[in-house]
């Protein structure tokens, strides 16, 4: 079962995915943001493409635990992703995992792998969705 990530910020939205049998995660790609239509369509077509089977979004909680605005626009844009998926008849189930610290952590990372400067900017999202999709998988295995 191949299942699908999402770090969905104002500017940018990071994915990752894992393999076909949901063991192995890799980054698949920054999407950066244009308007939502646009948007939910690059969104569509990777999850025709990946053949996902569910789909873990990451939703910032404030560090207190409690929903702040950024979670509030994650989960308005995840409603509208399920519309346009609903429209299109694909079923992709979705689960929601905390985030919080994801970003710092992938920033960690990635400038212990030696990325500097607009490299590294452009690779944070994809590896905070990662993270985010490796913790959901921890969390769910016996």
């Amino acid at each position: 079962m191949r299942y699908l990530a999402l770090d969905v910020g104002d500017k940018r939205i990071g994915i990752a995915a894992t393999d076909e049998v949901g063991f192995g995660v890799w980054p698949q790609k920054t999407l950066v943001r244009r308007d939502l239509s646009s948007d939910l369509e690059e969104l569509l077509n990777l999850v025709r493409d990946l053949k996902a089977k569910a789909m873990v979004v990451g939703l910032p909680y404030n560090m207190d635990g409690t929903e702040g605005s950024q979670a509030k626009k994650v989960k308005a844009f995840v409603a509208a992703l399920q519309k346009a998926l609903d429209r299109e008849k694909i079923n992709l189930p979705v689960e929601w995992c905390d985030e919080r610290l994801t970003s710092w952590e992938a920033e960690r990372k990635l400038t212990e792998q030696g990325l500097r400067g607009k490299k590294r900017k452009a690779e944070v999202d994809a590896m905070a969705a990662c993270l985010i999709l490796e913790d959901y998988l921890q969390r769910k295995r016996p």
